[in-house]
């Protein structure tokens, strides 16, 4: 059980948070693969939108003395009208 719960902390699911840019409305997505980032990026923007940031980082969990990784993605993106 406990190492399901790992397994969904790394993989886990992403967020989305919408930000004002200079030209309009954003969103900055958290993902776990970029073709999840990719997809949700044309579920908030239909009309298409600009990647704005790309960013990559890894993250740690130890379990039972063992240390799992794991990486998180996140696209900054703004919409076209």
């Amino acid at each position: 059980m406990r190492l399901l719960l790992l397994v969904i902390l790394l993989s886990g699911c992403g967020s989305t948070t919408r930000i004002d840019t200079p030209n309009g409305k954003g969103y900055a997505l958290d993902c776990s693969e970029l073709s999840e980032c990719y997809f949700r990026a044309g579920q908030q923007c239909p009309k298409g939108y600009t990647v704005i940031d790309k960013a990559s980082r890894i993250v740690s969990a130890p379990y039972q003395g063992n240390l799992f990784l794991g990486s998180r993605l996140t696209l900054v993106i703004e919409c076209k009208n």
